[in-house]
């Protein structure tokens, strides 16, 4: 019985010395003190094994605390394996207003100058053609509701297109060769 009692002192010093030089070389890789902590004490033959106990059961200030927070933690919560969800694109930036329209204007005179009737304390009487439809007209009147006769300007005789109030000016003379 003492050899088997010798043993086991024997077995729980060395296990003691051995885990404090653990932690002792560990405590001087993490930049700590490189002091050791304080020897356990010896187990006489026959001594009390509890009192060695106490020493042992006491807490090491180098020895990371555990919060109880994180033992809380629900392990049997579902977990996904998905990758999640992916990032929605940025939205592009709208589009620049369309450019403004051009300005209308009138179209290309379709009348044709004939010619032109002069008479003595009358009105000029202007002739025109569009297509096989001849006009006789003076300053004032108006073709087909679309063009108004203003008058003469250099050798162009001026119409107003009325739909847009764009004045107009058509040769008068030999047509161009």
């Amino acid at each position: 019985m003492k050899r088997s009692a010798l043993r086991a002192a024997c077995a729980l010093v060395a296990l003691s010395a051995l885990g404090l030089q653990a932690r002792h070389f560990a405590g001087a890789a993490e930049g700590g003190s490189a002091a050791p902590p304080a020897p356990l004490a010896a187990i006489a033959p026959g001594g009390d094994a509890a009192r060695a106990g106490t020493q042992t059961a006491q807490a090491d200030p180098q020895l990371p605390r555990r919060s109880n927070t994180a033992s809380k933690r629900d392990v049997f919560a579902p977990h996904s394996w998905a990758p999640p969800p992916a990032a929605k694109p940025k939205a592009a930036p709208p589009p620049p207003p369309p450019p403004e329209p051009p300005a209308p204007t009138a179209p290309a005179l379709t009348l044709v100058y004939l010619g032109q009737f002069d008479t003595a304390g009358a009105a000029t009487v202007y002739y025109l053609a569009q297509g096989d439809r001849v006009f006789a007209v003076t300053a004032g009147e108006t073709i087909d509701g679309v063009y108004r006769v203003l008058a003469p300007e250099g050798r162009s005789l001026a119409l107003l297109y009325l739909p847009l109030n764009i004045k107009q000016l058509l040769p008068m003379g030999p047509p161009p060769s």
